[in-house]
């Protein structure tokens, strides 16, 4: 009889060898002493659903942190605003965004949160699946240039977590003697770019025009401390008008963000 050749399962393109750096919707489980990279595809196409489109080939030895600093800074803003535009201030009423039902009330400020934790994750694994020291040093150099270039952008939702992946205490904890004394200033200097208020970083968005995508945690500290501040309707049954002035606000300014496309 004739045989039939068994098609080859084309969902291997989404794997990637050890020592690889992976585009920011990739995990990773540990099996056999190797890295394995897999896609949760239902997640992806639920955040970016325009990727539906289109059919991801990465070549073999796919690194991302390889690409142009600038190139990555456009993308990973262009992909952060595709998910920012959605997100409505009723969102971020009564911290809607937490508890299990959270996915249900506020599903695209939950999305922009994922994305900040995915971004941090992906350039703390950058640097520990580096090949070797001199290799990390410059994708450490490059993580900075995407930082960079995501302020210029006004996009400050990366800025952040460039930040918070490069002073996290897994990044510190790393041997950073091959630095040259230039790159060891800038890295220090970077690590300290915003106090622990972050106020210099507020002061940055409010100067900002659109199109920008602000770090969203400010507004969710924002919205929550208005909140707190009393009840909408008074005991005598009038309208806290203060709070509800201080809401619309903030409601505004998330707004304007979005009032021009990148």
């Amino acid at each position: 009889g004739i045989k039939k050749k068994k098609k080859k399962n084309n969902n291997n393109f989404f794997k990637f060898p050890f020592g690889s750096s992976p585009p920011l919707f990739f995990f990773f489980k540990e099996n056999s002493n190797q890295i394995q990279w897999f896609v949760q595809t239902k997640e992806l196409l639920y955040r970016w659903p325009y990727l539906i489109r289109y059919e991801p080939l990465f070549p073999k030895h796919f690194v991302s942190i390889e690409l142009n600093a600038e190139e990555l800074a456009q993308q990973m803003t262009l992909m952060n605003f595709e998910v920012f535009r959605k997100v409505s201030p009723r969102e971020l009423l009564n911290k809607s965004w937490e508890g299990r039902d959270g996915w249900n009330k506020s599903p695209h400020l939950r999305h922009m949160i994922d994305q900040f934790d995915t971004e941090v994750k992906w350039a703390q694994l950058t640097l520990i699946q580096a090949p070797k020291v001199s290799k990390r040093v410059q994708w450490l150099c490059k993580l900075m240039d995407i930082a960079t270039h995501c302020e210029r952008l006004g996009n400050f939702h990366t800025l952040v977590a460039m930040h918070t992946a490069l002073k996290s205490c897994l990044v510190k904890k790393m041997s950073w003697t091959s630095l040259s004394r230039k790159q060891k200033t800038r890295f220090d200097e970077f690590q300290t770019y915003f106090d622990w208020k972050f106020s210099s970083l507020a002061q940055m968005q409010l100067r900002a025009s659109a199109p920008a995508i602000p770090y969203i945690g400010f507004f969710c500290r924002d919205f929550y401390k208005h909140e707190e501040g009393g009840d909408y309707v008074q005991s005598d049954g009038s309208i806290n008008r203060n709070r509800l002035i201080a809401v619309m606000t903030h409601a505004d300014r998330l707004l304007c963000y979005k009032d021009v496309l990148y």
